[in-house]
């Protein structure tokens, strides 16, 4: 609906709409040493990560044009990390109601399970 592709209003260039908050996410990763490979044995979820020595961040998103499901069921195996001792997980919601707001925080998790609605993204960081 605008001149930049839909990542501002037009009459407000202030206001981010949703296609701003994935660029705002990936650059919570730019922001890491290194690329992390990733491996997802479903084909409608996306992941992308990244970590330095004392931090980490996943970037997940349920995307399916024809599906049943609205919600998916993910897993994240987060001890493949490679941390030591306290770990804070903090989770940010990009979806219909959230605008890559922090939704969820916890600490020392072994594995992550989700509930991810379709077309609902999630920013999760890791901090030791």
């Amino acid at each position: 609906p605008c001149g930049m592709c839909s990542l501002f209003e037009t009459d407000r260039p202030w206001v981010a709409l949703k296609g701003y908050y994935p660029f705002k996410m990936f650059s919570e990763l730019y922001k890491l040493d290194m690329s992390v490979e990733v491996s997802c044995d479903d084909s409608e979820v996306y992941v992308s990560a990244a970590k330095s020595d004392d931090k980490a961040a996943i970037i997940l998103t349920y995307f399916a044009d024809e599906t049943k499901e609205n919600n998916k069921n993910v897993v994240i195996d987060v001890k493949s990390l490679g941390f030591q001792g306290d770990i804070k997980v903090k989770y940010y919601l990009l979806d219909e109601d959230n605008d890559c707001e922090l939704v969820k925080e916890e600490t020392n998790v072994d594995n992550i399970n989700l509930n991810v609605g379709l077309y609902s993204s999630y920013l999760i960081t890791f901090e030791m």
